[in-house]
């Protein structure tokens, strides 16, 4: 099974169903698999990205722009790169600015991105 992590990569998670046991110490079968996907769910839980110390799942996609700025900067980026990617930032902003990074999906990141390159091009 594919999981997503909080950094937005997918990752491959396999797990095999938990030893449950009956009355009898005799093992039961997990029929429907249900076991085996409660144990993906905790494992997919587990794995975390290691975020940077000034981010946080709980910080607001707008503070985004202004850490990934300050990188550009230190790479020493043109003033026409950060020019460009200010307006990309501009659109994330509108699209998702006031959310938290854990209430934004990959998937929710994807179509706007779709969406974005369909209406403005690449």
């Amino acid at each position: 099974m594919y999981v997503r992590d909080t950094s937005g990569k997918r990752r491959e998670v396999t797990r095999v169903s938990p030893l449950e046991l009956s009355a009898q110490g005799r093992a039961v079968p997990d029929r429907t698999g249900q076991r085996a996907l409660e144990a993906v769910l905790r494992a997919a839980v587990d794995i975390r990205a290691e975020l940077d110390e000034a981010l946080s799942d709980s910080m607001a996609v707008r503070e985004l722009w202004e850490h990934y700025r300050e990188l550009l900067i230190s790479l020493g980026r043109t003033e026409g790169t950060l020019d460009r990617y200010a307006d990309v930032a501009k659109m994330f902003d509108t699209a998702f600015g006031g959310r938290r990074l854990f209430e934004v999906s990959t998937s929710v990141v994807e179509a706007f991105l779709t969406k974005a390159c369909h209406a403005k091009g690449p």
